[in-house]
């Protein structure tokens, strides 16, 4: 495989350690206190690091390692699996920019600043009118979800990352992204609800 670099709106967002990140769609409201783009602590919170349950936590892990697997077995055969595992620090810095009043500018969900988030990847999921849930955004049957891009990157014949050929399959890209000088080995999400 090559590598490949709101009414009412609940949004997800995933990070991915060394390439990925996200947002999905929940019901949730952020607490009232100051907002940051990254998790306030070196620690996490205890559970999974963000609002996200851990049913769905394991359900967005499993669902990105079938991905990866398909992958796999289409693109290259021959490269070894690199699974991913759930990062609750990442998931902590996934919801402190969903938190963030930053990660929403013209009703419309903004990526954190690579130099502010550690060089997280991320992708970014919104649902309206909702309910929502996180699991969505994997979902091959939700047009508008990640999965759903895997039939625009089969059809541009998994082409090289040029920094401006991405933007139909970009999300699910980075869910299969295994190359291996710098696989995505962790992820975390974060949910929120907003208004546009």
């Amino acid at each position: 495989m090559k590598p490949k670099p709101f009414a009412k709106v609940a949004a997800l967002l995933c990070g991915l350690v060394l390439m990925g990140s996200t947002p999905a769609a929940f019901a949730l409201t952020p607490a009232a206190s100051a907002k940051s783009a990254v998790c306030p602590t070196p620690d996490p919170p205890p559970g999974t690091g963000s609002r996200i349950s851990a049913a769905d936590a394991d359900a967005l892990v499993r669902a990105h390692n079938d991905a990866r697997r398909a992958a796999l077995q289409q693109y290259n055969p021959g490269l070894a699996l690199t699974s991913v595992t759930w990062s609750p620090k990442l998931a902590c810095d996934a919801q402190a920019w969903a938190d963030d009043p930053d990660s929403i500018k013209d009703g419309k969900a903004v990526h954190t600043p690579r130099e502010v988030n550690g060089n997280e990847g991320e992708n970014l999921f919104s649902a309206w009118p909702g309910p929502a849930r996180p699991t969505m955004a994997m979902d091959p049957s939700v047009g508008f979800g990640w999965m759903a891009e895997k039939a625009k990157f089969d059809a541009d014949g998994n082409p090289l990352i040029d920094g401006t050929n991405n933007k139909p399959w970009g999300h699910y890209s980075q869910i299969i992204w295994m190359s291996p000088a710098t696989p995505t080995t962790a992820i975390g999400c974060g949910v929120k609800e907003a208004c546009r």
